[in-house]
C-alpha cells in the first residue's frame, strides 16, 4: 500500500509540474524594399570614364537608419535575376556607398581602365531595421 501511494504521488508530481505552456511574444518590424532604375544617361563620370556613379536619393535613410540598420543593394544584370552588390559582371565592378539621404552606386573596370557608360541598371534596396 505504501509503495502504491509513493508511485501515485510521483505520477501526480510529474504530471502537474511538467504541463506548463510557455509562450513568448515576438514583435518584428518588417524590412522595407525600394525599387529604382538607373538609366544609362544618368551615370556621371568625373574622371574621364574610369569611374561612373549615380546617387539615389532616399529620405528613408536618416541618421538612425544610417547608424543602426542594415542596408542591402541588389542589381539586375541579366535575365531578371537580382544579384547582390558589390559584384563583378563582365569585367566591370559594381559597388555602393551609403550616406544619410542617399545611396551612391559606383561602376568601374576591374583593371581601373576607361570604360563605356554603363547601361540601365534596375536596383533593389532593402532596409533592414535592427533591434538596438
Amino acid at each position: 500500500m505504501k509503495k502504491l501511494a509513493i508511485v501515485l504521488l510521483g505520477i501526480l508530481v510529474l504530471g502537474t509540474s511538467s504541463c506548463r505552456k510557455v509562450t513568448e511574444e515576438y514583435y518584428t518590424i518588417p524590412n522595407k524594399t525600394i525599387y529604382d532604375v538607373v538609366q544609362e544617361n544618368e551615370w556621371i563620370t568625373n574622371d574621364g570614364g574610369v569611374t561612373y556613379s549615380f546617387s539615389i536619393p532616399l529620405s528613408e535613410i536618416n541618421q538612425n537608419v544610417y547608424d543602426l540598420d542594415g542596408i542591402l543593394v541588389y542589381g539586375t544584370f541579366v535575365d531578371g535575376e537580382d544579384e547582390p552588390i558589390p559584384n563583378v559582371f563582365e569585367g566591370i565592378s559594381y559597388t555602393y556607398a551609403v550616406r544619410v539621404g542617399a545611396i551612391i552606386i559606383k561602376v568601374q573596370s576591374t583593371d581601373l581602365g576607361v570604360i563605356n557608360r554603363p547601361g540601365a541598371l534596375p536596383v533593389k534596396i532593402v532596409l533592414i531595421p535592427s533591434e538596438q
